[in-house]
């Protein structure tokens, strides 16, 4: 018997048309392409070349489109141009708004031209491959059919308009701000041909009266030349009499003009307003201490115990609880040995079982401080297991912060062993906060800025923030001791730093004027001279003869 073999199923050719259509390679030779068919399609148009295919694609344009085939080249052409650049340079955001607007504009103006240029026979411009094509004799005749000639030809500019302000992306808001702008335009330049008028008025009111003397005095040299001279004295005498009262009649009316425009343009002084320092009620209270008294008293007995086995005797003498560490103050104690004295416990040996206290405590490691600076014991730091959130409150409310009495004094955070750590800006002219990412550069400037602000005034501390990120700083807009607001613009953060090294350059002259060296010894000279006026004043009082 012969054995059937079983009809295996055909494997049927499957195209993934997405993965296809989305390769880069194969999008650059389709948009070189498009580039290609827009120009080829421009130079036919132009008639600078000719074809049997050529011919025929630019016939059926024209016949769809009329004249509307040149623009539908020319967006054939900047199509493939901008797929291009979409691959190879950078990628570009599509935005629906300025196709659908150009398209729109497009196809009113094709059904325009058709309503205004086609009105006795319409079809007889698509035969002439010109008009508005076949498209705009469709969108013609059903709103000239339907609505009639005037109503197609407003609807049909309207579009046209809106279409524009969809390429442009025109808003009402701005059409509003144009009007106002237009109209205010149009107020001043009507205001100043009314002054203009005015002046040319007063100019020929006055220009007869004082030419008519000038006149007189010719014409009468001329008629009475053998006449003694009485009569052109007494005549010229009697012109400036009649022209002086009307000389100044013009002035009054040009004058007032000004005088309402320069009243509301007083500016009154704004009354001084006292600030209150913010309270520290506003910042978060501190948290609680990252390890419990239970848990401080177990890992002292773990260390002590763990220690003990490996015949080091020691006491843990003190324990300073920090944020992120702890550290264990170990005491070395004595060694006993048979027939011998007591030996102290050595610090090497001590550092040496680095690893087995890791291991006993459960911490991936653990540091050992041989010894301590300042303290005569060995200090053991284990890392604990939540992290302390350090807030800015708690360190401003220590003593270290309080005795520093800068007033740009600002709080850095807590140390290992879990003491207060501040510092004084004026101190350190030049700083530089650097880091890894998320190591809380962000947070050291937003704390010193809260300690700033805290313990100065806005006219005793003044600010220029600048934001290049545009989400670190922007929640300081608003604060009284900010020039403006914060900078996130880089045109104007250039020009804000140049602003800022003039006013660097001009302190420094001052400071080179006075011999002084800061801003403190700037101040002092300036409170001993303005003393120095008051005593002079006052010496020049008192002498005062009575």
């Amino acid at each position: 018997m012969t054995k059937r073999r079983a009809k295996q199923p055909q494997r049927q050719l499957q195209i993934d048309w997405h993965a296809v259509l989305t390769d880069p390679l194969l999008c650059q030779i389709l948009a070189l392409l498009i580039v290609a068919l827009g120009v080829v399609t421009l130079l036919a148009l132009f008639r600078v070349t000719s074809g049997r295919w050529i011919d025929a694609w630019v016939d059926r344009l024209r016949y769809w489109l009329g004249w509307g085939a040149y623009p539908a080249a020319v967006a054939i052409l900047m199509a493939g141009l901008l797929w291009l650049q979409h691959h190879l340079d950078r990628p570009l955001k599509w935005r629906w708004r300025p196709f659908v607007g150009v398209e729109l504009v497009l196809f009113s103006l094709l059904a325009l031209t058709h309503t205004l240029a086609g009105r006795r026979n319409p079809w007889a411009l698509v035969e002439a491959r010109w008009g508005g094509g076949v498209v705009g004799w469709a969108v013609s005749v059903v709103l000239s059919t339907y609505l009639g000639w005037p109503a197609a030809v407003v609807i049909l500019v309207a579009l046209v308009a809106l279409g524009l302000c969809l390429a442009f992306d025109v808003t009402v808001d701005d059409l509003k701000r144009a009007w106002s702008r237009l109209r205010s335009a149009s107020d001043s330049h009507a205001e100043r041909r009314a002054a203009d008028r005015a002046k040319s008025r007063a100019s020929t009111r006055r220009a007869p009266r004082r030419k008519a003397p000038r006149q007189a005095e010719p014409a009468q040299a001329r008629t009475t030349p053998r006449e003694p001279a009485p009569a052109p004295r007494t005549k010229p005498a009697r012109q400036p009499r009649r022209a002086e009262p009307a000389a100044p009649t013009p002035e009054p009316r040009v004058a007032p003009a000004p005088e309402p425009r320069a009243t509301p343009a007083r500016a009154v002084p704004a009354p001084p307003r006292e600030y209150t320092l913010p309270s520290l009620d506003l910042l978060n209270e501190p948290e609680g201490p990252a390890l419990t008294d239970d848990e401080v008293r177990r890992n002292s007995a773990i260390i002590e115990e763990t220690l003990g086995q490996f015949g080091l005797p020691v006491e843990v003498a003190e324990v300073r609880i920090g944020p992120t560490v702890t550290q264990f103050g170990v005491k070395p104690g004595f060694q006993e040995r048979s027939g011998r004295g007591g030996r102290k416990v050595r610090v090497s040996q001590i550092s040496a079982l680095a690893d087995d206290l890791a291991l006993a405590l459960a911490a991936p490691r653990i540091r050992v401080e041989a010894p301590v600076p300042g303290r005569s014991i060995v200090g053991i730091e284990v890392p604990n297991s939540q992290i302390q959130l350090v807030g800015v409150r708690e360190v401003m409310e220590s003593e270290d912060f309080q005795d520093l009495g800068a007033p740009l004094a600002f709080a850095l955070g807590h140390d290992v062993a879990g003491e207060p750590v501040v510092a004084d800006l004026a101190r350190m002219p030049h700083l530089l906060i650097a880091g890894t990412t998320g190591s809380g550069k962000s947070v050291c400037i937003k704390a010193l800025t809260t300690c700033l602000i805290h313990h100065n005034t806005p006219d005793e501390l003044r600010l220029v923030m600048i934001d290049p990120k545009m989400v670190e700083l922007v929640r300081f807009n608003g604060l009284p001791h900010l020039y403006g607001r914060v900078e996130v613009d880089l045109e104007r953060v250039v020009k804000v730093l140049r602003w800022v090294a003039w006013e660097m350059d001009d302190r420094y002259k001052r400071f080179a004027a006075v011999t002084a060296r800061n801003i403190d010894d700037y101040n002092r000279a300036m409170r001993r001279t303005a003393s120095r006026r008051f005593r002079g004043w006052s010496c020049w009082w008192t002498s005062w003869p009575t």
